[in-house]
């Protein structure tokens, strides 16, 4: 996994899932995504993170918006982007899994304008 510049693509998903089961489960298929997920054969997901809403959160509820799982992706292109949102078999599998169990979604890309 590289590190994040400027040039890659930042994709962010927040999830809501209501059941503890069902976050870890959810948690548990994505830890699997860089191992499966291949373009032309080859690993194309620079870098994955995320992990469930702290429950020592303080006014976690307001402040969360009841999303209660949260990923980053990155990606090298926009191209790469489109081919997980529409090709990528591993994500289409993690899909079938997952949407059943989540109350709500959100997603949004960019590209780095702040690194430190």
């Amino acid at each position: 996994m590289s590190p994040s510049n400027n040039t890659t693509i930042q994709r962010l998903l927040l999830l809501k899932i209501a059941s503890e089961a069902d976050q870890d489960r959810v948690i548990s298929l994505f830890t699997e995504i860089p191992a499966k997920a291949r373009r032309d054969g080859k690993p194309y997901i620079l870098n994955m993170r995320g992990g469930t809403a702290s429950s020592t959160s303080f006014s976690q509820e307001a402040r969360t918006q009841g999303y209660t799982v949260a990923m980053v992706t990155e990606f090298a292109s926009e191209d790469d982007v489109r081919f997980w949102d529409a090709e990528c078999v591993a994500h289409a599998e993690l899909k079938k899994i997952a949407m059943p169990l989540q109350q709500g979604a959100m997603v949004m890309h960019w590209t780095n304008q702040i690194a430190v």
